[in-house]
């Protein structure tokens, strides 16, 4: 799975800066099956709504970094196994995750699945999400963990 940024996204980061902004950066889960789109608009993604869901937010206190890839030489901020609730009842299938900005009105990235995944009642789906910098905007390694 590749987290990549969207064209608002990028705008954002490197205008204001990765940490000023990631403090009140939102990740959240979509249940549609949309692709990325360099354009993506918030209206494009239906929110994940499972019993138990939640969203996590102030992005940049749990992220670590920066991390360089010794095979690409791209630099990278991690944010490890981010619990997005317990799934109580009513289970879902998600597509994929993105990162908005606190009001919820812009995209600045998706996390494409590979393959949707289920979320089945007590699971919890944790991501592991790679945010990539340098020459390239994409990078491989970011994880979903339902346990």
């Amino acid at each position: 799975m590749i987290f990549q940024w969207t064209k608002a996204g990028l705008e954002a980061i490197l205008g204001l800066g990765w940490f000023t902004e990631l403090e009140t950066a939102i990740l959240r889960l979509y249940s549609n099956n949309k692709g990325f789109d360099w354009l993506r608009a918030i209206g494009d993604l239906t929110e994940a709504n499972y019993t138990g869901y939640v969203a996590i937010t102030g992005l940049a206190a749990a992220t670590t970094g920066p991390y360089q890839d010794p095979l690409s030489n791209e630099i990278y901020y991690k944010l490890p196994m981010a619990s997005m609730g317990e799934c109580t009842a009513v289970p879902q299938t998600i597509y994929g995750a993105y990162v908005t900005d606190s009001a919820g009105t812009v995209v600045y990235g998706m996390l494409v699945f590979d393959a949707p995944m289920g979320v089945v009642v007590d699971s919890t789906p944790r991501l592991n999400v790679l945010f990539p910098f340098g020459e390239g905007t994409e990078l491989s390694g970011s994880e979903l963990d339902l346990s």
